[in-house]
């Protein structure tokens, strides 16, 4: 009778153990993530975009002019793509962001090699702006909006993004050049609902719609991958505003196969390829992401050449070096 007890206590003690550790298991996935969430709201900030100074002309202003000594001068002319008005006379003038009275002062200028004396009035009669689309769009090309004008509509005028057989070369940021600073958005978190994220157009503006998230600002060796048990694993931007967690949202998250307590960062120095282990229950001991870097999500369920030797993170340390080399490190 006792050993029937002590049999079902012990059988007890097991099933609640494997509980607990289902439980822990599951506690800490949740904690992570939440923590993906924290990161990427943080992440995503909305980007500091630039404005032009009020009442300044831009490429797609209607103006309005008026000279009483010439009727060819009077109507309603539209500064093109480059921020230029083309007049009778043959005469192109560069007016963006020039205000109402500056470019009074400069027409009666010009044209007084035309005129006896200019008398101009010029007034802004609309303030629809340009905005030139590039890169994987069906119908790249300028485009005339209301400065309020959602990406989506913009998209629709181009005829959407090109669907691309393969997902890699799908656009998945936009790199948008307002005012001269180029700003590199990512369109999963524009379609998410980011607030903010997208500027007011101010005329003038290139989108160019790109599959890889490098531009112009960082060097396009500067990525960061991650492999293994992730959703979209690959390359990724190196930002040094993202941590381990914004790339792990970035790369989908884990899959239903993820070990979140087995996570390893492969780093390269002066001493060759450098390994380490990611403790989540740390948050303030998680290692600092460089370019260069590999991320690995190992599976809860490794296979039996795995478990015995260690294959799994000598393959990614290869995969690694040779992405590496890939991109010119």
């Amino acid at each position: 009778m006792l050993i029937v007890f002590l049999s079902f206590s012990i059988i007890g003690c097991s099933t609640m153990n494997r509980d607990l550790d289902r439980e822990s298991s599951e506690l800490k996935y949740l904690k992570i993530h939440e923590m993906m969430t924290n990161s990427k709201r943080k992440r995503v900030d909305a980007p500091q975009w630039q404005m032009r100074n009020e009442g300044e002309i831009a490429p797609g202003y209607k103006i309005r002019l008026y000279e009483p000594s010439d009727p060819s001068l009077a109507g309603v002319f539209q500064v093109n793509e480059k921020g230029k008005l083309r007049l009778p006379y043959e005469v192109e003038l560069f007016v963006e962001g020039l205000q109402q009275e500056e470019l009074i002062t400069v027409l009666n200028k010009r044209f007084r090699k035309f005129l006896r004396r200019p008398n101009f009035d010029a007034t802004i009669e609309e303030k629809e702006v340009f905005v030139n689309l590039k890169g994987l769009v069906e119908k790249p090309g300028t485009y005339l909006i209301p400065k309020d004008t959602s990406l989506d509509e913009i998209l629709m005028n181009a005829g959407g993004l090109q669907n691309a057989t393969d997902p890699k070369s799908r656009a998945r940021y936009v790199r948008i050049t307002q005012l001269g600073a180029p700003r590199l958005v990512n369109l999963q978190d524009y379609f998410s609902g980011e607030p903010g994220i997208m500027p007011i157009w101010q005329g003038g503006e290139t989108l160019f719609f790109q599959s890889e998230g490098s531009d112009t600002i960082a060097a396009e060796r500067d990525y960061i991958h991650v492999l293994g048990e992730v959703l979209s694993p690959g390359a990724y931007p190196f930002s040094s505003r993202m941590d381990v967690l914004s790339y792990l949202t970035d790369a989908g998250g884990p899959t239903d196969r993820a070990d979140l307590s087995r996570m390893t960062l492969l780093s390269r120095n002066q001493d060759g390829l450098m390994q380490s282990r990611i403790d989540f229950d740390d948050v303030g001991s998680l290692p600092t992401i460089q370019p260069g870097d590999t991320l690995i999500v190992h599976s809860s369920n490794p296979t039996e050449l795995e478990r015995g030797s260690g294959v799994a993170a000598s393959l990614a340390a290869v995969l690694s070096s040779i992405g590496l080399i890939a991109i010119g490190l």
